[in-house]
């Protein structure tokens, strides 16, 4: 047994362990708690931020050619400034964000989790500083993008994300660990419902005779300090989780400059072998609509229906409130999916598994139970992802029509995370329990970049067509759903020959 140390006050001793049930409950709450802290905060502030850069972009604008008022901030240079700025930000974060998490998570597992997300947060805090001082004080919006720029640097919610889980992780046995990330994910939904709530409370409504930033510095200064406060929490109450750890056998310690070994990189691109890449595609595909739609339906909303902050706020938690319950339904309908799945299912041990097939070479019932899970999930995710492809059509016809459109596709546009729950199943599914992490960690990346990839090119697209479609973007999501619905039909023709070769 490793000796115990400093920072491993849950598992390192006899004595610790003699309290362990009681100490990690209170540090699963705690962790839970400080994260509902956090969450809430950092949900505060995201719709205010995207008025409070249209107003600054619009009286710049106006500064500069010499208009006066009142402001018409709707004009397609103000929106397709603004877009800019919003991808410019998003690339900031989520890039540096992306290959710094890669750095973290391996650190987390050294050092401990405690700092690692400390530095996480700290890296948080100081974009809501930066976008305080900018509406406070009038500075430049440049020190906006530095603000994302060494929240990225950070890891930003990538890596609070990503460590946090593995805390969780640390404390948890498997009989109760589900449980706990069932908890987290719905803790973070519900924060983000309270942060907009109280964003749209705080943040006043912008007089366009003359623009005054300091309608947004409350909602701003109650993210600041309410972040500031949660990491001080976490600093004083929650404990290290991670349990010292034996050094590595083969005699290689972190830092050296020996060079990994070229059958070690092999060994890794192999784990990706078994994914079944039709689904993980339309799981990336429905990932990156759903991050780039975050930033432009804020714009266009504004534009066509003047929707402003409170609006846009009471629209963002009835979405998530949408998400949440159907989150909750899903595993109830995964159920009944199931037992159709299971009357389908072969009943024989299948033959040796091809390497283009996305099912687990196992034998016997495990085997079959691993096929109906994974038809089930399949059949979860079609229908939710041909559900989206209907609600991205249905604003892209009547968007400019209706105004409160986005309100009656709720219920159609909340079965995003479904489908993305339902992408993760079919994932560990299709791959060896042993390999999870790693191809976990490979997907969230390409994740990462998709959705920068889509936000920006729908950015380019608005700002090049606000006057004359400003629903274009729309067109492309709805043509990468049905992309994305093509996929998992592919996914489950697969399946079904798979399990017919008895």
């Amino acid at each position: 047994m490793p000796a115990p140390t400093s920072r491993t006050p849950l598992l390192g001793d006899a004595a610790h362990r003699s309290r362990a049930a009681a100490s990690r409950t209170r540090t699963l709450l705690a962790l839970v708690a400080i994260m509902l802290a956090f969450n809430t905060a950092q949900n505060v502030a995201p719709i205010p931020t995207h008025q409070f850069l249209l107003d600054a972009h619009c009286k710049e604008h106006y500064a500069e050619n010499g208009g006066a008022a009142p402001y018409d901030c709707r004009i397609q240079a103000v929106q397709s400034k603004t877009a800019a700025f919003v991808s410019l930000q998003m690339v900031l974060t989520s890039i540096t964000s992306c290959f710094t998490a890669l750095i973290l998570g391996p650190l987390s597992d050294r050092i401990g989790r405690k700092p690692v997300i400390i530095f996480s947060y700290c890296g948080a805090a100081m974009s809501f500083v930066a976008t305080y001082c900018a509406a406070t004080f009038e500075l430049s919006l440049k020190w906006m993008l530095l603000g994302s720029l060494i929240d990225g640097l950070a890891g930003s919610m990538t890596a609070i994300n990503t460590i946090t889980w593995a805390a969780i992780t640390d404390v948890t046995t498997s009989e109760i660990r589900t449980f706990w990330f069932g908890v987290l994910m719905v803790v973070a939904r519900v924060g983000k419902v309270a942060g907009l709530a109280i964003g749209g409370l705080l943040a006043g409504r912008q007089d366009y005779s003359n623009i005054d930033y300091k309608v947004y510095t409350p909602a701003f200064r109650f993210e600041l300090l309410s972040v500031t406060l949660a990491v001080a929490a976490f600093a004083l109450f929650i404990p290290e989780t991670l349990a010292a750890q034996n050094p590595p056998k083969d005699g290689l310690i972190s830092g050296s400059k020996q060079a990994i070994p070229r059958s070690r990189i092999a060994e890794e691109l192999a784990k990706f072998v078994n994914v079944p890449w039709a689904a993980q595609t339309a799981y990336l595909l429905v990932g990156a609509v759903a991050a780039s739609r975050a930033s432009i339906d804020f714009l266009w909303t504004f534009r066509l229906w003047d929707w402003g902050t409170t609006d846009n706020s009471l629209y963002t938690s009835a979405a998530t409130i949408g998400s949440i319950a159907c989150c909750a339904l899903a595993p109830v309908f995964q159920a009944q999916l199931k037992r159709l799945a299971a009357w389908s299912a072969p009943y024989s041990p299948f033959p040796a598994r091809n390497p283009s097939s996305s099912l687990v070479a196992e034998e016997g019932d495990d085997r079959r139970h691993k096929w109906i899970e994974e038809k089930a999930s399949t059949l979860v995710m079609t229908i939710s992802v041909a559900a989206l492809a209907v609600a991205m059509g249905v604003t892209v016809v009547l968007g400019d029509r209706v105004r409160w459109l986005l309100y009656y596709c709720v219920p159609l546009a909340s079965l995003a995370p479904v489908a993305q729950l339902a992408g993760r199943v079919i994932l560990a599914a299709a791959v060896p329990a042993s390999q999870i992490g790693s191809v976990s960690a490979g997907i969230s990346f390409l994740s990462t970049l998709a959705g920068l990839v889509v936000t920006q090119m729908s950015a380019a697209v608005y700002g090049a067509t606000v006057d004359t479609a400003p629903l274009a973007p729309y067109y492309g999501y709805t043509a990468l759903m049905l992309v994305a619905l093509c996929l998992m039909l592919l996914h489950n023709r697969q399946l079904n020959v798979a399990g017919s070769r008895l």
